[in-house]
């Protein structure tokens, strides 16, 4: 399969491992009980590593940390369905292209994500869970990323 970003073809499109992907879906439960304490984390390391993101985000935080709680339920709906997972980046990225988001933000939000999945989860995410949550992120930012920034 092609992969397409901005109505660009950017090469072939590697879907993660069916097993990592079940190991993503399977947290599901466990992480999305904790969703808001997780996008409060996640908006908060976000910001501590890089404080001029804050001026990215006009609207309530409320407001932002439920699109963004909805972002990564279908995240994990997704995960194992590489052509809806591709659908999905590919619309996240039109989205974030008109915000000018760079690589290096991205880069930063993947680590801010990891880091409020082990702020939130501890000890109940097994090593293994979170690479495979890692791999899912930063393969949904791969696609997202503008491809010449």
């Amino acid at each position: 399969m092609r992969l397409w970003v901005h109505g660009k073809q950017v090469g072939a499109y590697r879907h993660m491992e069916d097993a990592q992907a079940k190991l993503v879906e399977q947290s599901y439960v466990c992480v999305f009980a904790r969703k808001a304490e997780l996008a409060t984390k996640f908006y908060d390391h976000l910001f501590q590593q890089n404080p001029d993101l804050r001026a990215l985000f006009q609207e309530d935080m409320y407001v932002q940390r439920e699109m963004f709680v909805s972002i990564l339920a279908m995240i994990l709906k997704f995960a194992s369905r590489p052509q809806t997972f591709h659908d999905l980046a590919s619309r996240l990225a039109r989205q974030h292209e008109n915000l000018g988001v760079t690589h290096a933000q991205y880069a930063m939000a993947v680590d801010a994500l990891m880091a409020a999945l082990q702020d939130v989860l501890q000890n109940e995410m097994a090593p293994e869970t979170a690479q495979a949550w890692k791999k899912a992120i930063q393969e949904l930012v791969s696609h997202m990323a503008p491809q010449n920034a």
